[in-house]
């Protein structure tokens, strides 16, 4: 550095000294220029030359001393701001120093400042550091025109070229112009040419010294300015990149600078002040956090608790809405019941206001059908349990009585002390009216408005019970109508319904208030007659009855008559127990339709004896199912003429221990009654359907098997269904060798859809004894049926009774006529089974062919019968 200043100052002297030369030789030419310009003026204007030094020295004041007086004022000014910024510099970072320190006490509390007085001591450093910063940069500013005072130096000589370049071209022009004066003017040239080269090689050599010292001077202030620069601008850069992290919160201590002096101890005391600032923001950053985690606990436990203020009051308005909106009446009252609240469903229900209700006791409503027990026990309840419920008689406002069900509940504060009651009452007078109209639905008859058969069970109950205390007895009165069959066949089921109506109220007009009418079902009504003290006087109500019956009825616009059969039994002459009298009454009600119908008939000694009878059967044909004792015997229907079997009917048969063979007219109506017709309906199907199988597989060939239908077995759709489908998936038969017959008797509209079920299935349908009922040809036709198999009854009088024998030419016909197959049952002789065959009955069936066999004795026989015998076929 200190060689750098010897050159430095060297070169300045040299320049100096170079400067004062190069004057002197300037003021010389522009002096001999001056006394140039002056002689040429002269010569032009034949005036006398100008001096010399006048010429010089104006010249010198023109163009040099200008250029002098500029730069050196400029430079000087250069030098005086740079060292004026630096003492601004310097008392920056003094205030600075006295800021951080002043920051420092006030962070560590030496003074005793409270948080305003750290505030302001923050405060002012932040300033000064801003200040600081504003110096450094005016700092450097103030360097840059000192630069460009330096490098302006060398236009001192430029200038001075330009002056002389000015001249010669001057002297050049000036020569051209003057003619006139051309030897004089070459004399004065050539004069002034040999000064100017004298002049010029004495500039010459004095520019070379000038040039090189300022070339000298020039690397030597260039190569100062740099390391200037460097010691001064790197220092600068870091102290400046430290308060930039500093301004921008980053604290972390930087590289410190190498060597000494002032920039070094201002960067050691920014890395203090950046290591005190550093533990005060860490210190302030857990204070801070401290006080945040504080203030998030607290604003936490705040909106939890707002939350739960928030939701409490949405709670609560939730709760007056539904309060105000419920259909239930709400009143609330205080501890000695006064009524402080209601809601508009009380006002509606109650017909009180909430004015006219507030302020009262609930006695308001009091009907007066409670007695004063009954409210003790809802006090009683109220302040042991704290709630009570029940039905209660109200008034309205308007006097009016009506049932409400009423929920009471005490309410409570945290200490358990009572502070209101809250009621809570609908109006139940709609449901009342409904349990009462299901209640009489369930016990009544929807049709005739009679007790139904569970009303008849009570009442007959407490008949029995009635003649127990009294000793007396009591009568059971069983009607049965006879002939509504075929009111319902040839009018229609509204017309039967509208009989039944007219027949329960004529029968309810000829018995006492006491006594009760019920219809068990269909047509079958009975009479519970209780305090009975004789026989006669149940035959006398049943002769009574049977009277009111004579009358013709009016059913939906047609007159009707109609009679009936009564049996009558006795408690407790003939049975100790409701269904054994019932069952009595029953068996006296056929028998009463035995002898004639429109009678009446006691269960007596014979009935009784019949009636032991019918149990006995009940229990062996119970116990036949259970021991596998039904047969099935199988009647051929041939084709007439060939007598080859088309096919076999499958006739039951019950091997009863004491009677025998049994056929189906002994025991099938039994088995209906007590339950047993489905089990036996399924075996008969399923065994039928089994053996089929097992002929074909012996190389039978059969066109069906027939199976007759029980009419309860029509009454159950879906069990039959059932029952067919898997007596025919059991034993692979295909469906349309399976023929079920049933009669016209059993042909209703309701059968018809379960009778289409079947044919779905395949199955064939058959009408059994068709030809003696009363099946109309409209209703042949809608019938699902595929066959038709003519009554034995009109067989039975062919050829000799002329109507019969035109009906069976007639039906014979009508099945050809309408593509049914048709077998004629019952042939029992030789001139029906001729009238037949002339006639075109396709298919015979009968005694005169061949009795009914089991199936092994068929399954020794061949396709064809020998041919009638008159007698049973043997094998």
């Amino acid at each position: 550095m200190s060689l750098l200043v010897v050159l430095a100052a060297a070169g300045v002297v040299g320049m100096a000294v170079a400067l004062e030369r190069l004057d002197r030789l300037y003021q010389d030419e522009a002096r001999l220029l001056r006394d140039i310009t002056a002689l040429q003026g002269a010569l032009a204007t034949d005036e006398p030359p100008a001096d010399p030094k006048a010429v010089g020295a104006a010249l010198d004041a023109v163009s040099v001393a200008p250029a002098a007086a500029h730069r050196r004022p400029e430079l000087s000014s250069a030098y005086q701001r740079w060292f004026r910024d630096q003492a601004r510099l310097a008392d920056a970072g003094a205030r600075l120093d006295a800021a951080a320190a002043s920051f420092r006490d006030a962070l560590a509390g030496r003074e005793g400042l409270v948080p305003e007085g750290r505030r302001e001591a923050l405060w002012t450093l932040t300033r000064d550091t801003l200040l600081a910063h504003q110096a450094v940069a005016a700092w450097e500013q103030a360097a840059i025109p000192l630069l460009d005072a330096i490098d302006a130096a060398p236009d001192l000589r430029e200038a001075s070229r330009a002056l002389v370049a000015a001249v010669e071209a001057y002297r050049a022009r000036r020569a051209d112009a003057e003619a006139g004066t051309r030897i004089l003017l070459e004399g004065v040239n050539r004069l002034a040419r040999e000064v100017g080269a004298a002049t010029d090689t004495r500039a010459g050599q004095l520019r070379r010294w000038r040039d090189l010292g300022i070339a000298v001077l020039t690397l030597v202030l260039l190569s100062a300015g740099w390391v200037v620069s460097r010691s001064i601008t790197v220092p600068l850069g870091r102290l400046r990149c430290q308060l930039e992290a500093i301004s921008c919160e980053n604290l972390e201590p930087g590289v410190p600078l190498s060597g000494g002096g002032e920039f070094a101890e201002l960067d050691s005391t920014l890395d203090r002040l950046a290591g005190r600032l550093q533990a005060a923001r860490s210190a302030l950053e857990a204070r801070v956090r401290e006080r945040t985690a504080a203030l998030e606990a607290a604003n936490l436990t705040l909106r939890e608790e707002v939350s739960e203020r928030r939701l409490a009051e949405e709670r609560l308005l939730l709760a007056s809405k539904v309060l105000e909106s419920a259909s239930e009446a709400v009143l609330i009252t205080r501890p000695d019941a006064t009524i402080i609240h209601v809601n508009p469903a009380f006002t509606q229900i109650t017909g009180y206001s909430a004015e006219e209700a507030i302020g009262n006791k609930p006695n308001l409503m009091k009907s007066g059908r409670h007695d004063e027990s009954f409210y003790r026990a809802m006090w009683e309840s109220l302040h042991a349990r704290g709630s009570w419920q029940g039905q209660v008689w109200d008034r309205r406002k308007d006097g009016r009585i009506y049932p409400k069900w009423l929920t009471i509940n005490a309410v409570r504060n945290e200490a358990g002390e009572l502070t209101h009651y809250v009621g809570l009452f609908s109006d139940i007078t709609g449901m009342k009216e409904n349990e009462h109209r299901l209640q009489r639905l369930a016990h009544h008859d929807p049709l005739t408005g009679l007790p139904n058969r569970n009303l008849f069970w009570d009442r007959l109950g407490q008949a029995m019970a009635v003649a127990d205390r009294s000793g007396q007895r009591a009568a059971l009165l069983l009607f049965d109508l006879d002939r509504f069959k075929q009111v319902n066949d040839q009018h229609g089921h509204p017309v039967g319904d509208a009989l039944l109506a007219g027949v329960g109220e004529r029968i309810g007009e000829c018995v006492r208030k006491t006594d009760t009418v019920a219809r068990l079902g269909g047509d079958e009504f009975c009479v519970v007659l209780s305090e009975v003290d004789e026989r006669g006087r149940a035959a006398r109500v049943a002769e009574k009855i049977a009277a009111s019956l004579e009358a013709p009825l009016q059913a939906k616009g047609r007159e009707l008559f109609i009679s009936a059969s009564v049996g009558i039994a006795l408690y407790p002459d003939d049975a100790r127990d409701a269904e054994t009298l019932l069952r009595c009454a029953d068996m006296a009600m056929y028998q009463a339709k035995s002898q004639g119908r429109g009678r009446h008939v006691f269960f007596g000694a014979a009935l009784r004896e019949s009636a032991y009878q019918r149990i006995g059967l009940e229990r062996r044909l119970q116990a036949g199912l259970a021991q596998d004792r039904f047969r099935l015997l199988y009647q051929p229907q041939v084709h007439a003429g060939d007598w080859r079997i088309s096919g076999f009917e499958a006739l039951l048969r019950w091997d009863d221990p004491l009677e025998g063979l049994v056929g189906p007219d002994r025991f099938l109506a039994v088995a209906e009654e007590i339950g047993l017709i489905r089990d036996l309906g399924r075996w008969v199907l399923r065994e039928a359907c089994r053996q089929a199988v097992s002929w074909e597989q012996a190389g039978r060939s059969l066109d069906r098997i027939a199976v007759n239908l029980a009419p309860r077995q029509l009454l159950e759709p879906a069990e039959l269904s059932a029952d067919v489908e898997a007596a025919l998936g059991l034993s692979g038969l295909a469906p349309e060798r399976l023929a079920l017959e049933l009669t016209e008797a059993q042909l209703s509209e309701s059968a018809a859809a379960t009778l289409q079920h079947l044919r779905g299935l395949g199955v064939r349908v058959v009408l059994d004894n068709f030809g003696s009922g009363m099946t109309s040809l409209a209703q042949l036709r809608r019938m699902p049926i595929d066959g038709l198999k003519l009554d034995r009854a009109l067989v039975r009088e062919l050829p000799a009774n002329g109507e019969h024998a035109a009906i069976a030419t007639g039906i014979i016909h009508l099945a050809r006529e309408l593509g049914l197959w048709l077998v004629a049952e019952g042939v029992e002789n030789a001139g029906q089974l001729a009238f037949l065959t002339q006639h075109g009955c396709p298919l015979l069936q009968g005694h005169y062919l061949a009795m009914p066999q089991p199936a092994a004795v068929w399954s020794e026989l061949g396709q064809h019968l020998p041919g009638p015998s008159g007698t049973a076929l043997q094998p």
